[in-house]
């Protein structure tokens, strides 16, 4: 029993410590205080920036991601780099192409007030399929298509809206 008394004191007084010490920590990093028409209201209590962080200044940035201009026609190639037939649809409601494997295959989507660039794919013993997508040349978009390690892998890519291309 005095042995946990000890330690129940000892670790009342860390927290003491710790508590006595919180006014000295606080005065190492000020809080940033707000100007303009919400002066005075709430203060900012975040850390202040470092300029920066958070940049890519000196270094090689992560890739933005696949884009195209909003209304872009763009043109789709599509490699089926398995061994087996996979079933690809341009737009929902037309007739779904079969790309025999080790094939590939390229049309025209998109441009003016057309639908959206999209393309629904699937293999017929339903494997789960992977996508990798590349952009050549700024009016290309390259899907290569091949096996997934389990399912439900990828289905489908679309072209929004603003340019950003999905995999779902």
């Amino acid at each position: 029993m005095a042995k946990l008394k000890g330690q129940l004191f000892l670790g009342l007084g860390l927290m003491t410590g710790l508590l006595m010490a919180a006014p000295a920590i606080a005065q190492l990093t000020p809080p940033v205080i707000q100007t303009g028409p919400d002066a005075g209201t709430t203060p900012d209590l975040r850390l202040p920036a470092t300029p920066g962080v958070g940049t890519c200044r000196g270094k090689t940035c992560p890739p933005v991601g696949i884009r195209f201009k909003p209304g872009q026609r763009i043109k789709v190639e599509i490699f089926n780099r398995t061994d087996r037939p996979i079933s690809i649809e341009k737009v929902a409601g037309s007739q779904p192409l079969v790309l025999q494997g080790r094939t590939r295959i390229s049309f025209y989507q998109g441009g003016g007030t057309a639908d959206n660039p999209s393309v629904v794919f699937w293999e017929r013993n339903e494997t789960p399929i992977r996508v990798k997508l590349a952009q050549p040349k700024p009016d290309t978009l390259f899907i290569d298509l091949s096996f997934a390690a389990k399912k439900p892998g990828d289905q489908s890519v679309y072209v929004r809206n603003d340019g950003r291309v999905d995999i779902f």
